[in-house]
């Protein structure tokens, strides 16, 4: 996938968006989005990434016009859509874009082709379409998700992954450039969700149309996005393509919601081309800090920072050669998951999780040596005593 090139046009421009519920009990107020600014280039499939109460469906449903904020500003195509500023408020039906819900939101009593040709039939235009022209539009869209000749079928008739591409073939016939996905593929099982995903990579390429898409799978949002907005407590607390906000999460909120992490704290003890943090598995060197270390600040000797290593960069018994930093620990748990096995360790206070390839079997309470490279390891500010994970 591609990452977004500087000075492409954009889509969707969201400016110091804002929006509070008050509490069901009347007692104060929450912010599910809290001064959000966002650009969205044409063609591109952003992932809005984030678990329960983060504010990333209220996002997607104010983009489409579901709710209305209280502060900012949404253009989508040109087409100034909300602004609080100047009284904005377009409906949905108004804005330029299709939504795909998670519940389908298909007609029951209607066939696949009445479901898919609604859009038509229902919008607002100054040129009403016939009757062939509908039929050839729902035609080529069904085709387009791979339903040829299902026109007649009802929806109870089709299975989960069909409905779905149903919802999806209604959002592409309306020729909307804007389409916005909530939780689409959770309703599926696990293979057909694979399979979906694939799908819907290669139709968004083929078609070409911009993807604004909630999830809290960490994988499907890997698997889709050209980026991805992780959410937190109503802001974006990290905007990257996949492969960087995996390895160089910007936070500890980031590094754990994303994949697994191993967190250690530590106290910085020398700086020059390398640093040389203290902790309590031993001292470790980072090659080339200043690239590892997320910080806003400079990083200075005696700052206190949190180590970060991937489960998988973690090195078993990796001999007295390596350059790695290396320590010693206990195996707690071992576990078989088909590709790796996932070893649980201690060393004192800390554990820590490894993922190996190797076929080596350990018996718990196994004494092993662990490694992890010096540019494999990054360096997070630490986390204030009152943060915790929302």
């Amino acid at each position: 996938m591609a990452e977004p090139q500087e000075g492409a046009p954009h889509r969707v421009e969201i400016r110091g968006l804002s929006k509070s519920f008050r509490r069901r009990s009347g007692a104060g107020t929450i912010k599910p989005i809290d001064d959000i600014t966002l650009s969205i280039q044409d063609g591109e499939f952003l992932v809005l990434l984030g678990p329960s109460g983060c504010g990333k469906t209220t996002l997607l449903r104010s983009i489409a016009g579901l709710e209305r904020p209280d502060e900012g500003s949404i253009s989508i195509d040109g087409t100034t859509v909300y602004d609080s500023g100047r009284g904005i408020f377009l409906p949905p039906n108004r804005r330029p874009i299709s939504m795909i819900f998670q519940s389908y939101a298909l007609w029951p009593h209607m066939t696949i082709f009445k479901n898919v040709a609604y859009p038509l039939r229902s919008r607002k235009s100054t040129r009403r379409l016939g009757h062939a022209e509908i039929a050839a539009r729902v035609e080529q869209a069904l085709a387009k998700v791979g339903l040829v000749g299902l026109g007649d079928q009802y929806p109870g008739q089709l299975s989960g992954g069909q409905q779905q591409r149903v919802a999806l073939a209604r959002a592409l016939v309306s020729e909307a450039q804007v389409l916005l996905f909530d939780e689409p593929l959770s309703n599926v099982d696990a293979k057909v969700r694979e399979e979906l995903r694939a799908q819907l990579v290669e139709m968004q390429r083929e078609l070409g149309f911009t993807a604004i898409y909630v999830t809290h799978d960490q994988a499907e949002a890997m698997e889709l996005a050209d980026r991805i907005a992780v959410l937190n407590s109503g802001r974006i607390e990290q905007l990257d393509p996949p492969r960087r906000v995996y390895q160089r999460p910007q936070s500890r909120y980031v590094a754990e919601f994303i994949g697994s992490a191993n967190l250690v704290a530590g106290v910085v003890r020398s700086l020059d081309e390398r640093a040389v943090v203290d902790t309590a598995l031993g001292s470790f060197v980072i090659e080339d800090y200043t690239e590892h270390w997320t910080g806003d600040t400079p990083l200075g000797t005696g700052d206190s920072v949190t180590l970060m290593f991937r489960p998988e960069d973690c090195l078993v018994d990796p001999g007295p050669d390596s350059r790695s930093n290396m320590w010693d620990v206990e195996l707690v748990r071992t576990s078989f998951t088909g590709v790796q096995q996932h070893l649980l360790v201690h060393s004192g206070d800390e554990r820590l999780i490894v993922l190996t390839t190797n076929d080596a079997q350990y018996p718990e309470g196994a004494k092993l040596r662990l490694g992890v490279e010096r540019h494999k390891l990054h360096l997070l500010p630490p986390v204030p005593a009152e943060s915790g994970a929302a």
